[in-house]
């Protein structure tokens, strides 16, 4: 997700589960089309990504908006049958609550998590930033780490991590790294649910100036 922006804007990740490889890509390319041509033009829109998962059943969008008024305008005016008016199987709404920026940053990353944590209340969610910054220090130096974006839904109760690596192979380093494992017991005993993982990859992401343009990510 963008990390210039003065004002912490709000986002949006819809997830779809799909039967196969060919309903996720067809699901993808329209929601593509969807998020350049209809929400591209619409004011105080920022920024888009379509995700596959690794086992090509998952579609995951996040977008990302200058207000959650600017959202609800923009998916009230989608055409009845719109892709984007598909209910998704989970969908969170917040704002981004810190960024980590590792030696990577800014590019387009190979691999990417969804990370979702139920933690119940916006104490516990707090608690899950102030974990992921104290141990953010090894991790903006660790080869092929683009970064990660922390979220906080609008009621406070999850938490979404959406860090990116280069390739496959930075991101298994990263997370058989004995300074990542130490830190999971700790997260876990704020968790009021089990946590839901996507590992995707980027299929598209749109910027404003895409609305009339193409644009697919290399």
């Amino acid at each position: 997700m963008s990390a210039t922006r003065t004002a912490e804007p709000f986002v949006t990740f819809d997830t779809w589960h799909t039967e196969n490889r060919a309903a996720a890509s067809g699901l993808a390319d329209a929601l593509e089309a969807e998020l350049r041509d209809r929400y591209a033009p619409a004011p105080g829109f920022a920024f888009a990504r379509v995700h596959l998962s690794l086992d090509g059943r998952t579609v995951v969008t996040c977008t990302e908006w200058d207000a959650q008024a600017h959202w609800t305008a923009a998916a009230a005016a989608l055409p009845a049958g719109a892709a984007l008016r598909t209910e998704p199987g989970s969908a969170f709404r917040g704002t981004r609550a810190a960024h980590v920026a590792g030696p990577e940053a800014g590019t387009v990353p190979g691999i990417v998590s969804v990370a979702t944590r139920h933690v119940g209340t916006a104490v516990a969610a707090r608690a899950l930033l102030r974990h992921l910054l104290d141990t953010a220090g090894w991790k903006r130096t660790f080869p092929g780490f683009v970064s990660a974006t922390p979220f906080i839904s609008l009621d406070g109760a999850t938490y979404l991590n959406y860090p990116q690596w280069t390739d496959e192979a930075a991101y298994r380093a990263y997370m058989t790294d004995p300074r990542n494992a130490a830190a999971q017991g700790g997260i876990a005993a704020l968790e009021v649910a089990p946590p839901e993982f996507v590992m995707a990859v980027v299929h598209a992401q749109v910027t404003a100036a895409d609305a009339a343009g193409a644009g697919r990510a290399a």
